[in-house]
Formats: C-alpha cells, sequence, structure tokens
C-alpha cells in the first residue's frame, strides 16, 4: 500500500507543478511595432481618370505611457496614391487634377483613450513626389516637395480602446475620422501659381470605416473618403476629394499563418 500511496502522491505532486508552472509563464512579449500594408482603388476628384490603384505601407511603435492617460507612438508612411495637382497645357490656365505620386512621412501621434474611443493629435512631416511626366505647373518646386500636417483623430473600437489597440493583439478600428491643417510646399505661391491666395495652406478630413474585420489573420476591408481644400484666400486653390476602398493586411500575422 505504501508505494502505491507515494506513487499516487508524486503524479499529483507533478501534476500540481506542471499546473503552477504554466500559470506562471509570462505573456508573450508585446511586438515594438506594427506593420501594415494597405491597397485599393481610389476615385478621385477633380481626376479625369474613373479609378486609380494605391498602395501604402504603414509602421507604428509600441504605444509608450507618458502620463495623465496619454501614450505617444511613432509612425512612418510610404506608398503610392492620387495627389492633387495643378496641372497646365500651352496656353491655358492652371486648373487642378489627380495624378499618381508617392508619399514618404513620419508622424508622431499622442493619443488617450477612454471607453471605446481613442482622442489623439497626430503631427505628420514628409515629402511627396508626382509622376515625371505630367503637364505640372510651374511654381519653382523641385521633384520632391515637403509636406506636414497637424491633425485631431478619432477612432472608435467595438472594445475597451486599451484593449483593441494592444501591439499584441491590434485591431483596427470600427470608424475613424480625422481633421485638420496642412502645409503642401508642391503648391509653393510662384509662377503658374502666383495668382492664388496662400495655395501652400489647407484644410483637410476624412473618415475610413471598417466594414470586414478579421483581427486574426490581421486582415480588414475598409471604405473611406478624404477631402481637402484651401484655408483661406479671395481667390482659394481648388479643392479635391477621394473615394477609397481599401484592404489591409498586418505583416507580422501574415509571416506567422505561412
Amino acid at each position: 500500500m505504501i508505494p502505491r500511496t507515494s506513487a499516487a502522491l508524486a503524479i499529483l505532486l507533478l501534476t500540481g507543478s506542471s499546473r503552477a508552472h504554466a500559470q506562471a509563464q509570462p505573456d508573450p512579449p508585446a511586438s515594438p511595432y506594427r506593420a501594415v500594408l494597405r491597397g485599393g482603388v481610389a476615385h478621385a476628384s477633380p481626376d479625369p481618370d474613373i479609378l486609380s490603384l494605391f498602395a501604402q505601407l504603414d509602421v507604428e511603435t509600441v504605444h509608450a505611457p507618458i502620463g495623465a492617460g496619454w501614450d505617444a507612438a511613432m509612425g512612418f508612411q510610404f506608398g503610392r496614391q492620387p495627389l492633387l495637382v495643378m496641372t497646365r497645357t500651352p496656353g491655358a490656365t492652371a486648373t487642378a487634377s489627380h495624378a499618381g505620386g508617392y508619399v514618404m512621412s513620419e508622424s508622431m501621434r499622442f493619443a488617450r483613450a477612454s471607453g471605446f474611443a481613442e482622442m489623439a493629435v497626430v503631427g505628420r512631416l514628409g515629402a511627396t513626389r508626382v509622376d515625371a511626366g505630367e503637364p505640372i505647373a510651374r511654381n519653382d518646386i523641385s521633384d520632391w516637395a515637403f509636406v506636414a500636417d497637424a491633425r485631431v483623430d478619432l477612432r472608435v473600437y467595438d472594445r475597451g480602446a486599451r484593449l483593441a489597440h494592444g501591439i499584441a493583439q491590434p485591431l483596427d478600428p470600427i470608424v475613424d475620422a480625422w481633421l485638420g491643417i496642412r502645409h503642401d510646399q508642391r503648391f509653393h505661391r510662384a509662377g503658374d501659381l502666383s495668382g492664388f491666395d496662400d495655395p501652400t495652406g489647407r484644410f483637410v478630413g476624412g473618415v475610413a470605416v471598417n466594414a470586414i474585420r478579421m483581427p486574426a489573420r490581421g486582415v480588414s476591408v475598409s471604405g473611406g473618403f478624404e477631402f481637402e481644400r484651401a484655408l483661406r484666400g479671395a481667390v482659394p486653390l481648388p479643392s479635391g476629394a477621394t473615394v477609397t476602398l481599401t484592404a489591409s493586411m498586418e505583416l507580422r500575422k501574415l509571416r506567422k499563418t505561412s
């Protein structure tokens, strides 16, 4: 009886030790960043083309707390998309249109989560380049033009914003809306654009709705609308708007499932 009792006791001790060890295991380390590849189609106005393709890589670092419920994160964006431009053909005045081009920028995001929403102030610095060969209006600007903007961003989730935004299990918001101001050096007031008042100052905004989300696979599909218009002036630079259909894929999750 004693050997059987000892064996049973040893099994119980080993089982309990294994359970305790499993419970004591730390959570997997959080990723230091999130990389998302976005692509889709856009309809821009004014634009002679019906649809344009676009693609963009978004990288965002882990959100670091800075006190009083706020956190900070850095971002990097690089992609190709339709850009509002001013074109001019010989013998005609400058008119607004859209042309394919590249955008490269870095951003700093200061956010505060409350309930299902996250409010943030985002600053961005970067540059844009329009495709060569376009009849761009001449205004003493080189191929790459400086761009900077600041905006207020509101994201709404279907769960607590702090939980939904965890880097270990990130989740795109249901709704993402923003408003801000931009300085776009591509519209520098010179040459063909000298007749416009403050053409580099722009008021920008937009909204995106993620209609389809698959968090386990890091995939989502969204529809969005963006606009920009002149900040002021009796002779303002024309406005522009873009409607987009976007598919997004988180690259780290794609690597894990492959």
